[in-house]
């Protein structure tokens, strides 16, 4: 799913990250170089006063002594090295250098901050530079007069104003110094505090709409979507890592409501699968009316209802007047279509409480809830009228027919449990037949007569010959009912497994076997591929290859057909048949890994039958192919998939009958198909 999505251009997380916390960390370092440098600073700025208090001193002594001396001096000579000394000095100050000094502070040029006040008197220096000569020479003039009272006011304009330009200067670096260092402090504090603020401000709201907000729409996506709301999806705009992490959360959103849409679907047709087989395991497959095994359910929990209410129940017994006859006259068919009538007839004529049942062949059970005598009389004429009334007619045949019937009642002191009421509502009916037919018998008006009414006795022998295959019949209408719903979900497995069956019974004919163990091979191959139906539709329908999981599910399905079909008497030995068709000869196959003759006989051969009507018919994902390519995989596998003995036998049994047909009418799904031939 992720190799689908394209990486887009656009800034990344990482990149993104990197622009927010780039400005806190410039805003970090101009802090602490600011903080560094105030440090260091305010550590030179301690000695840097007190220099410059030194220096203003040394000056004003400077100028005093220097006036001192101008005024004693009296040779040439004094002046002039007094004069050279200031000169000097004033050169020394400029260019910070401490190894000078004058007499009047010695050493002081060597105290910590001279040199730092040099920065802030370059410009007073050049300018002394300037005017030393002249001053100089001024003061070397003023010796001349030795007026002590005037001294200082035969100084020219220019000398006094340098001499106070010096002081001034002096105090106004001391002052400056001394108070630097806690305004400029303050003022960058102030702007360092205003651009952590905006810097704050800027990366919350950054974070919020590159991080925060994303992160949130996908963690509220990813609990709606844990909260079943398949489909959710989010929109990040962003091309960066959270952008391509909500698209591939979207795609997977997407891919899992289409997955729970299917499934649900499945789950649905599973459902109706469920529904029709428990309906197809309680109805009768012809007359649409529940079969003798809900029969036997339901008249257990009426019996006790009844018993434990004490409320009325009547039990009707119902069988079709001469139906032998029709049959014979007009054909099975027509018979089938007498009874699916029967069934529609009886399920319009009673009440929604009443409960009808198919016994066997042409006879009906009616179970009457809360009805006594007088009740059941009222809803028997009522169903007599309904299926006497009007001849059962198709397009080509119509008859005309009367029923016989038989009620008992718990009313009748013989009752003693449910089987009881069959028992007596038997009797009445075999005493309606035996008087004609055409009549309705109440077990209390059963005669009750020593001896053997041998009417009764051969009634009793005929039901007792049809009563077994009447059973299988029915129970073999609910197998239609199940192909049917196999066909629902995969036409291909219903149609497989009847083709199957069409060859097996060939196949059977041709090596004598008795007729009663063909149509359990027969039976079995019509059921094998039933545990289909809880196989995934998507997986059966797949074009290709199968997953380990996939094929481990498929290999299930030969459990689950038995599980179907389990308890029913007349398919037992169906049942092993089943369950070993996949078993190899040489010991690799599932379940249970037989080897050799340990495998049943109709495993054997329906393992040969449903190969090769797999591999000539036509599946979703390849064409069928012809019966050469089945004939010669089935010689390739003889002694290691097939049983050698039975693979020619069977190639021989395949070719004749492809001889005489090319078409196949599948009686249990109705419709005729096409098989591969070659002749």
């Amino acid at each position: 799913m992720g190799n689908n999505l394209k990486k887009k251009p656009g800034f990344s997380l990482s990149s993104k990250l990197l622009c927010i916390l780039l400005p806190l960390l410039v805003l970090l370092a101009a802090t602490l170089g600011t903080m560094f440098y105030f440090l260091i600073d305010i550590r030179m700025s301690i000695p840097t006063v007190h220099a410059a208090r030194s220096l203003r001193s040394d000056l004003m002594k400077i100028h005093f002594i220097a006036g001192d001396l101008l005024l004693e001096k009296e040779t040439q000579k004094e002046i002039v090295e007094l004069q050279e000394e200031v000169r000097t000095y004033l050169y020394a100050l400029r260019d910070g250098n401490k190894a000078l000094s004058i007499k009047a502070s010695p050493g002081r040029l060597e105290e910590p901050g001279y040199t730092n006040l040099w920065w802030n008197w370059n410009r007073h220096i050049h300018h002394y530079e300037e005017t030393c000569q002249p001053l100089l020479s001024q003061l070397l003039e003023a010796t001349t007069h030795r007026e002590k009272d005037d001294i200082f006011s035969r100084y020219s304009k220019e000398a006094r104003d340098l001499l106070y330009d010096v002081d001034s200067t002096c105090v106004m670096t001391a002052e400056h110094f001394m108070k630097r260092p806690s305004v400029t402090f303050s003022q960058v504090a102030l702007g360092l505090l205003i651009a952590s603020i905006a810097v704050g401000i800027s990366t919350y709201f950054l974070t919020s709409l590159f991080i925060k907000r994303p992160l949130r729409d996908l963690m509220g996506g990813i609990e709606e979507v844990t909260r079943g709301k398949w489909g959710r999806t989010v929109e990040v705009k962003t091309r960066d890592e959270l952008g391509r992490l909500a698209q591939s959360f979207n795609t997977l959103s997407l891919e899992l409501e289409k997955t729970m849409k299917a499934l649900e679907t499945e789950k649905l047709e599973l459902e109706e699968a469920n529904k029709r087989l428990q309906e197809s395991s309680i109805k009768d497959f012809l007359t649409g009316l529940y079969n003798h095994y809900f029969f036997q359910q339901v008249l257990e929990v009426e019996y006790l209802k009844a018993s434990r209410h004490a409320t009325p129940l009547a039990l009707v017994m119902l069988d079709v007047d001469g139906f032998k006859h029709i049959n014979d006259t007009f054909g099975h068919p027509f018979g089938d279509f007498v009874l699916e009538e029967m069934g529609r007839r009886i399920r319009e004529s009673l009440r929604r409480t009443d409960i009808a049942c198919r016994y066997g062949g042409e006879e009906f059970v009616i179970l009457l809830p809360h009805t006594d005598y007088e009740g059941a009389q009222t809803v028997i004429q009522r169903l007599k009228d309904g299926l006497q009334g009007q001849a059962f007619q198709n397009n080509i045949d119509s008859c005309n027919l009367t029923v016989t019937m038989g009620i008992s009642s718990l009313e009748e002191p013989e009752v003693k449990k449910e089987t009881d009421l069959v028992r007596l509502a038997d009797e009445a009916l075999l005493e309606g037949k035996s008087r004609g037919g055409n009549c309705v018998i109440l077990a209390s008006q059963t005669r009750r007569r020593p001896g053997v009414d041998a009417a009764v006795l051969e009634e009793y022998r005929r039901r007792l010959v049809t009563s077994e295959k009447n059973m299988k019949r029915a129970y073999m209408d609910s197998v239609k009912a199940l192909l049917k719903a196999l066909e629902a979900k995969d036409t291909y497995s219903a149609v497989h497994s009847c083709l199957v069956a069409t060859y097996a019974w060939h196949f059977t004919g041709v090596l004598n076997l008795p007729a009663e163990e063909r149509e359990v091979i027969k039976n079995a191959a019509l059921l094998h591929d039933l545990g289909r139906l809880g196989v995934p539709e998507a997986i059966l329908m797949k074009n290709g290859g199968l997953t380990d999981e996939e094929v481990s599910l498929v290999r299930q399905h030969p459990d689950h057909s038995v599980s179907i079909i389990k308890g029913i008497r007349f398919l037992e030995h169906e049942e092993s048949i089943i369950l070993y068709h996949h078993e190899r000869w040489d010991g690799h196959g599932y379940p249970g890994g037989l080897k050799g003759k340990a495998i049943p006989l109709g495993a054997r051969i329906l393992a040969l039958a449903d190969t090769y009507e797999a591999v000539t018919s036509a599946r979703p994902y390849r064409k069928a192919r012809p019966p050469e390519v089945a004939f010669k995989i089935l010689r390739e596998e003889s002694g290691h998939q097939f049983d050698p003995e039975l693979v020619e036998p069977f190639i021989k049994a395949m070719k004749e009958f492809l001889s005489t047909t090319s078409r196949v009418y599948i009686s249990q799904l109705n419709r005729t198909v096409a098989i591969a031939s070659s002749w």
